[in-house]
């Protein structure tokens, strides 16, 4: 992975995992190299889907057709945290 130094880096590992948030089990992990890990919900969220063979969980989180998100006016402050 990339250090902040020029030209340096350090040999490091990303590690992702899902869990299944009912019987608290790793359901599906990934272990790369690459120094982010942008690229990986969707992967992760595609391993865990068939991992426990289900569909799309979409219609039981949300109900309206619009997706809102509420923040706490001073959310900012923790996330600088």
């Amino acid at each position: 992975m990339a250090t902040s130094g020029s030209g340096s880096g350090m040999v490091s590992y990303n590690v992702q995992t899902a869990v299944d948030t009912k019987n608290h089990l790793i359901i599906a992990r990934e272990v790369t190299n690459v120094g982010h890990d942008r690229n990986q919900l969707a992967n992760m969220a595609e391993q865990a889907k068939a991992a426990i063979g289900t569909s799309e969980l979409k219609a039981k989180c949300m109900t309206g057709e619009q997706r809102r998100i509420s923040r706490w006016e001073h959310e900012d402050i923790l996330d600088a945290m």
